[in-house]
């Protein structure tokens, strides 16, 4: 009767060990594969064309990324610093992280849009004291601007008293009248660039 207690104590001690040992493999499995959270953050929320955003990998759980980019480019850096291309018009585009876990069984995914501006470039029309016109108004695109001081040499743009435009990139028609004098022509707009245009 002893020896048969003794027996069964030692099987339920041997199974009571194995469920342990199983327990563990078990936590250890999952622990090991956890289900990873994808998260990232940009450096601003509104970029001009041509700009780089910064892209900051925040996820959790994750051993490898991927990173889906709007031109549909990929990358499996961390973080990754993305060059936007010109844009002639303003733009809502989406970046998507996803977080993969050790296994690669698991998947997270994270997006975000961002807005990016069109590419601008500035114009400034002049005249000096030769002209002898009068306040003259400049009209592109509908937008008007005048001219009402005579310059004595090559202003920059945004100087008082010119007419000043900032456009997209591109080529504008343009017509000028001092209510005498009349102009019209056409002007080209880079990025990022001041041109000057004098009416005589």
């Amino acid at each position: 009767m002893l020896w048969s207690n003794k027996l069964i104590l030692k099987t339920k001690r041997m199974k009571i060990k194995t469920l342990i040992a199983i327990s563990l493999m078990v936590f250890s499995f999952i622990s090991c594969n956890k289900q990873p959270s994808a998260d990232f953050t940009t450096d601003k929320y509104e970029y001009s064309s041509g700009e780089t955003v910064k892209l900051t990998n925040n996820s959790k759980d994750a051993k490898s990324y991927k990173w889906i980019l709007p031109d549909g480019q990929t990358s499996s850096q961390p973080n990754v610093n993305y060059i936007l291309s010109d844009y002639s018009s303003q733009e809502v585009l989406t970046v998507k992280l996803q977080a993969i876990s050790k296994k690669g069984n698991k998947i997270s995914e994270a997006s975000k849009s961002i807005t990016v501006k069109p590419s601008t470039g500035n114009v400034v029309f002049w005249q000096d004291a030769a002209c002898g016109c009068g306040i003259t108004t400049v009209t592109i695109n509908g937008i008007t601007s005048q001219i009402t001081v005579d310059s004595g040499s090559v202003p920059s743009c945004g100087s008082s008293g010119t007419a000043n435009f900032t456009l997209k990139v591109g080529t504008y028609s343009f017509t000028a009248s001092d209510g005498s004098k009349s102009w019209n022509g056409s002007v080209t707009i880079t990025k990022g660039t001041c041109t000057s245009r004098k009416l005589i």
